[in-house]
């Protein structure tokens, strides 16, 4: 016997109902949020006045935005000198500067280039060296970005967004899927409020999602008004999320196609039950993959491929 259609409307309402519940279990509480904020903004200023305020000092990245979870105390800023400036003067007048301001045990740690990182109290540090550049502007360094993002996405995104934005990290972490790390290749922070942004929210997020279908383009700015052009620039992606300040990048590079597939089976299942509080708080049971692959083919379209 055929399920019974789900009611959109309902489904959406039953998803607005758990995202406030959950919302109030994984969001820091305002006192948490304000004491992050004013420690950042006191190391900022730190960093600043050493700096003669040649470079901006910004806070920025998930608990600077307010979409945060509760056990995220990471406090990222980015020292960010003129593109005039060379990247090895911007280093080293970085890490002079903190080290002689903030007393604590820095650790020197590498992506493209050195930056910080350190723990005061219940707070991990990081404070990183990039280039002031505008927007869809060739970048210097990797890290560039990371101030444009802040600025685009505190304008864009709502407080009811923010939430949501929460709310669908806790479901990807508690479906293994959170991280754009190597050993995860799942879905960052900064692509949950891309995709939130996007779809307006977490139910209408998940509503799209459940039924998407290899290769998916997601376009905030139209910035590939023919979306045969962006997955031609990005081949090898099973998600193409163009960064909404670089058009030349695919913010969802990291996932890989068998999370991306594990994305939209966990999005079918969210939306036949979401008032289940196991997506949440509870680890999931790993799905029998070469069975739900089976079972998959002999439906009549195709999904994201695992």
């Amino acid at each position: 016997m055929p399920k019974k259609a789900l009611n959109p409307e309902i489904t959406r309402r039953a998803i607005e109902t758990i995202a406030e519940k959950v919302a109030k279990i994984v969001s820091p509480t305002p006192r948490e949020a304000g004491e992050e904020k004013e420690f950042a903004s006191k190391l900022s200023s730190l960093i600043a006045k050493e700096l003669k305020n040649e470079a901006e000092i910004r806070f920025v990245g998930s608990a600077a935005r307010d979409t945060g979870l509760a056990d995220d105390m990471d406090i990222d800023l980015f020292v960010t000198f003129p593109s005039s400036f060379s990247r090895e003067n911007i280093i080293r007048r970085t890490l002079a500067a903190t080290k002689k301001v903030i007393k604590a045990k820095w650790l020197m740690k590498y992506a493209e280039h050195p930056y910080l990182q350190t723990k005061i109290g219940k707070f991990q540090v990081e404070v990183i060296p990039c280039f002031r550049i505008a927007p869809h502007e060739p970048i210097k360094s990797a890290v560039d970005r990371s101030p444009l993002h802040m600025d685009y996405l505190q304008k864009k995104l709502s407080e009811k967004q923010k939430r949501d934005v929460r709310v669908l990290k806790k479901l990807l972490k508690n479906a293994g899927l959170y991280g754009a790390e190597v050993e995860v290749q799942g879905f960052s922070g900064l692509v949950c409020e891309q995709l939130v942004l996007n779809y307006r929210s977490l139910a209408g997020l998940v509503e799209n999602a459940k039924d998407w279908r290899a290769p998916v383009v997601v376009d905030i700015e139209a910035a590939y008004p023919n979306k045969k052009d962006a997955i031609e620039k990005f081949p090898e992606s099973a998600i193409v999320l163009i960064d909404a300040i670089d058009r030349n990048r695919n913010a969802a590079a990291a996932i890989s196609a068998t999370n991306a597939s594990k994305f939209v089976c966990l999005c079918r299942a969210f939306w036949q039950t979401p008032s289940n509080p196991n997506f949440f708080f509870r680890k999931l049971a790993s799905p029998n993959w070469t069975k739900l692959g089976a079972a998959i083919g002999k439906r009549s379209h195709s999904i994201l491929g695992l």
